[in-house]
């Protein structure tokens, strides 16, 4: 049986209020008219959920770009920026890490659909400035999404990157700093059009 230490376990909570927090500001005006497309619109934004996370665990990055809008916002432990800015951080997930993402449990009400996953990987290249050691983590993560016109608008990401460090064998996980250094450093995760 797998226990979830304190840090886990306050992580997770912060996750969920938030979640909630996130799904009663944005509660849809039904009426009658569209009382019974509600399921459906809840099923489609549950779908464009699913393919992202497809896309993450089949390494297809431009798959990954093509769920977002234009003006999508992507929020994570490593920061935020449009989906263009984080692409690098997404291909270091995907070569680095080998991620995987199984969904748990999805909820969706209006426009914001939110996923516990469990987060799976193995670290088989360099992640910014941390090793490859062979080593394979899993851990929870949750995230967050508002879809608009069946497009992710907005994304919200939360995990517990210092258990992931310990079990790869990382002294501390990796930090903003790790990903501003590797922008000027490696141009291989720099994403060109």
């Amino acid at each position: 049986m797998k226990t979830c230490t304190p840090k886990g376990n306050r992580l997770a909570t912060l996750a969920i209020v938030s979640i909630l927090l996130v799904s009663c500001q944005s509660k849809p005006n039904i009426n009658d008219q569209n009382l019974t497309q509600y399921p459906n619109i809840m099923n489609a934004n549950k779908n464009v959920v699913k393919q992202y996370v497809e896309h993450f665990n089949t390494g297809n990055l431009e798959g990954l770009r093509s769920v977002f809008s234009k003006d999508a916002l992507v929020y994570g432990v490593l920061g935020w920026g449009k989906v263009d800015e984080v692409m690098p951080i997404w291909k270091a997930l995907v070569e680095g890490l080998a991620i995987e993402l199984t969904i748990e449990d999805m909820v969706a009400e209006g426009d914001i659909v939110a996923v516990r996953y469990t987060e799976r990987g193995t670290s088989k290249a360099p992640f910014f400035d941390k090793p490859a050691t062979g080593k394979s983590y899993e851990l929870v993560a949750m995230e967050w999404f508002k879809i608009k016109d069946g497009k992710i608008e907005r994304r919200w990401g939360a995990r517990d990157a210092t258990t992931q460090s310990k079990q790869l064998g990382w002294d501390i996980p990796a930090s903003k700093a790790d990903v501003k250094l590797s922008h000027l450093t490696k141009h291989s995760f720099i994403v060109t059009h």
